[in-house]
C-alpha cells in the first residue's frame, strides 16, 4: 500500500526553507511531483522523488485520510 494519495500535499522542511508539493503518480520506486510552492522553483514544474524521500515528508493535506503514516517533527 502506497504512504500517499494521488494529490496530497506533502512538505520537506531543511535548513529554514519550506518545499511544498502535490503528488501526481507512483511509477514504482518513484513518486511524481508537482511543485507548489519552493523557493526558487516555479509552481507547476514535475519532480520524481524516491517513494523512500517522500514517505520521510509530511503530509500537510492528505486527499486520502488515513493513508498516511504518523510523522515526527
Amino acid at each position: 500500500m502506497n504512504p500517499f494519495a494521488l494529490g496530497d500535499l506533502i512538505r520537506y522542511r531543511r535548513l529554514g526553507s519550506v518545499a511544498t508539493y502535490r503528488t501526481r503518480g507512483d511509477r514504482g520506486d518513484l513518486v511524481e511531483v508537482e511543485a507548489v510552492d519552493v523557493p526558487g522553483v516555479r509552481a507547476g514544474l514535475r519532480f520524481m522523488f524516491t517513494r523512500d524521500a517522500v514517505a520521510k515528508m509530511e503530509c500537510v493535506a492528505p486527499e486520502a485520510q488515513g493513508r498516511w503514516p504518523a510523522t515526527s517533527s
